[in-house]
């Protein structure tokens, strides 16, 4: 992925508030919030990320429309979104920089952040947006939780999570052949391999999935939706195959 600031929403990550205004009011939100003009920015600028609106006038995608009829209770809308955002600057570098099971002082996230380009004055935003984000769903699915104490951040870290729906796995694997170049047939062994250069964002890095799980997820999805996906596991080779006529989109219409 390019190289694009990390500082994507200063200290003013989205509060679950927000989130319901916006799918209260709908297309009205625009000129129905309650955020501050600077909340509401950077607001907007997390409506696009997550591909919750299709353009300046904050008009419900159709990608919205899913979430809402799943629901915001359930973690299937939250894992759906974390995949969208994965793709955008400050979570890319989240998922890919912060491995599952250790713990990462604020110190030094702080000097990560500055070693891949952040400018020090703004790194303590980034470094806010991780608790912010930790008061959502998101870390309940993947995305980091936060140590606080007395609202000042300590330290993040991030768990595997363990209760993947299956057809998430088939939207972020979609999501990952289209940011490959629409490259649709891969082995389980790269998903894996983290010395691979790509844009795509593995569901391994996002969810932490471990293979045993993964390799019974992608039968289970060859048997249940083979219009969808084909998986081979013979003789200690894999293949994955994800179909042309298919989108991400179109896995949607699954949930």
């Amino acid at each position: 992925m390019a190289q694009k600031s990390l500082n994507c929403y200063s200290h003013f990550a989205p509060k679950k508030e927000w989130i319901d205004q916006f799918f209260k009011y709908q297309n009205e939100f625009k000129s129905n919030h309650t955020l501050g003009s600077t909340m509401f920015d950077f607001f907007k600028r997390f409506l696009r990320d997550a591909e919750l609106v299709n353009n300046a006038n904050l008009e419900l995608s159709k990608f919205a429309k899913k979430i809402e009829q799943i629901g915001l209770e359930e973690e299937i809308a939250w894992s759906l979104m974390y995949i969208n955002l994965a793709y955008t600057p400050q979570f890319y570098w989240t998922v890919n920089k912060i491995n599952f099971g250790e713990s990462y002082t604020v110190d030094y996230l702080k000097s990560a952040l500055v070693e891949d380009g952040a400018k020090e004055t703004w790194v303590g935003d980034v470094c806010s947006c991780f608790a912010r984000f930790s008061a959502l769903p998101f870390s309940k699915v993947g995305y980091v939780e936060a140590d606080i104490n007395k609202n000042k951040l300590l330290s993040i870290s991030r768990q595997p999570y363990t209760d993947l729906d299956s057809r998430v796995l088939l939207y972020a694997l979609y999501k990952y052949a289209e940011a490959c170049g629409d490259f649709k047939q891969f082995t389980m062994s790269r998903l894996y391999d983290e010395s691979i250069d790509s844009d795509g964002v593995s569901p391994v890095r996002i969810f932490g999935t471990e293979e045993e799980d993964m390799e019974k997820m992608l039968k289970g999805l060859s048997i249940k939706y083979p219009e969808f996906i084909n998986v081979s596991f013979t003789h200690d080779l894999d293949t994955i195959t994800l179909k042309d006529d298919k989108s991400p989109e179109d896995v949607l219409t699954l949930f």
